[in-house]
């Protein structure tokens, strides 16, 4: 190494070139480390600048010959003693090794889940292997604790789900470049900021940036509290690309999602709904604008997505008044499901929409307190989203398939 005293501090952080670099073979020499490592973390007053601008984020790495368990790690440093907070960040520069560059991104890990960087689809897994370099953000000065106890043979290559974690993965897409975002809820996630599983979102590729927004700030990770039964959770989504045109939100992985919790992407800019766990979500951006307001999950707890209610429309059935299915969707709100139709009652009044399953509306209709009956004859064969909202904004959300 060159500069200062030419020695590597032990359990420090090191930028080393690696495939673009004319010498791609490193050779290190010294003593092999033993027993507890303290490393010292820094703060500023400054907080989390995520432009590595006079901020609190320091450069550390696993100071042993073997793979940490990254979890008994985290428990330390962040759960146990707040020394540390929000994730783990890898750094991945596209195999190019030579620091910054375009495809350069971060991938991050907490106790609640990990996103992958945007030139990989694997998320960092439960171990830092020997030598690995990572940055972490520090809640105060002090020292950063490794002890032999966290230290693993292990050698998986796969995340180990943690089943107290409901967590769900979402990508933005353009052309050329992708970004992701975990968010997530256990017995211990709030809808506050939250130091052992909340990940701010770090400024990596400069191309494409998908990230949930809370009071101003943006997450690559983010835990919220559950959803209460019968109850909607809104989190806004922060979007940016470099690119002009057709970019597309998916919902690519889940794990421990209970089948009674639909979740929805809400876009302003048309007013529409779609079911994201169904399908991708097209749309169009201007390059080099970041979009605050416009996008929002939403979940809703309570309703069977996989239970879907069919409504037949049969204009040679001289009864036409088969009653299918009865929902209580809401406090004092019934929808009767009848051949042909759709009843609503409620005892105060409410608004309804109904969508198609690719978020556009299609009616849109108020109910008083005396009830409404929607027809389904001008509906095409289908997937709809019914939305019943009343005047404190309150939605309630089912799924029904016309048949004629």
């Amino acid at each position: 190494m060159s500069g200062a005293d030419g020695l590597m501090d032990i359990g420090k952080g090191y930028y080393i070139p690696g495939a673009g670099a004319s010498n791609k073979v490193k050779k290190f020499r010294g003593q092999i480390n033993n027993g507890d490592v303290l490393v010292p973390v820094t703060t500023t007053g400054l907080g989390n600048n995520t432009f590595w601008d006079n901020d609190d984020w320091n450069l550390i790495g696993n100071p042993y010959p073997s793979a940490i368990d990254a979890l008994l790690f985290w428990n330390e440093n962040a759960v146990n003693n707040s020394r540390i907070q929000g994730a783990i960040y890898f750094w991945d520069d596209n195999g190019v090794g030579s620091g910054y560059n375009q495809n350069a991104e971060y991938a991050s890990w907490n106790a609640l889940g990990a996103t992958s960087s945007s030139n990989t689809s694997v998320n960092p897994n439960n171990y830092i292997a020997s030598g690995q370099g990572f940055w972490v953000y520090a809640s105060s000065n002090t020292d950063v604790k490794f002890t032999n106890c966290m230290r693993s043979a292990a050698t998986s290559k796969f995340f180990k789900q943690n089943e107290s974690n409901s967590n769900i993965w979402i990508e933005v897409k353009s052309s050329k470049h992708d970004n992701n975002l975990l968010i997530g809820y256990n017995s211990e996630t709030t809808d506050g900021y939250d130091l052992a599983f909340d990940a701010h979102k770090l400024q990596g590729n400069p191309n494409i940036k998908l990230a949930a927004l809370q009071d101003g700030d943006e997450f690559s990770i983010l835990g919220i509290q559950k959803p209460e039964l019968r109850m909607e959770k809104r989190v806004a989504i922060s979007v940016f690309s470099s690119d002009t045109g057709i970019h597309e939100i998916t919902l690519n992985k889940f794990e421990n999602i209970p089948s009674n919790m639909n979740i929805y992407l809400y876009d302003a800019l048309n007013d529409s709904l779609h079911a994201i766990q169904e399908r991708a979500y097209s749309f169009v951006l201007k390059s080099n604008v970041n979009v605050n307001n416009r996008f929002e999950l939403i979940y809703k707890n309570g309703f069977q997505v996989s239970s879907e209610l069919t409504v037949k429309t049969d204009k040679n059935d001289t009864v036409n008044n088969e009653v299918t299915s009865v929902e209580e969707i809401g406090e004092n709100i019934d929808v009767v499901f009848q051949t042909g139709r759709i009843n609503i009652n409620a005892n105060h009044s409410i608004g309804v929409k109904v969508f198609t399953i690719l978020g556009a509306l299609v009616k849109e209709i108020s109910v008083s307190k005396s009830g409404h009956s929607l027809s389904t004859e001008q509906l095409s064969n289908g997937t709809y989203i019914l939305h019943v909202f009343d005047q404190s904004g309150n939605l309630e959300t089912t799924k029904f398939i016309v048949q004629n």
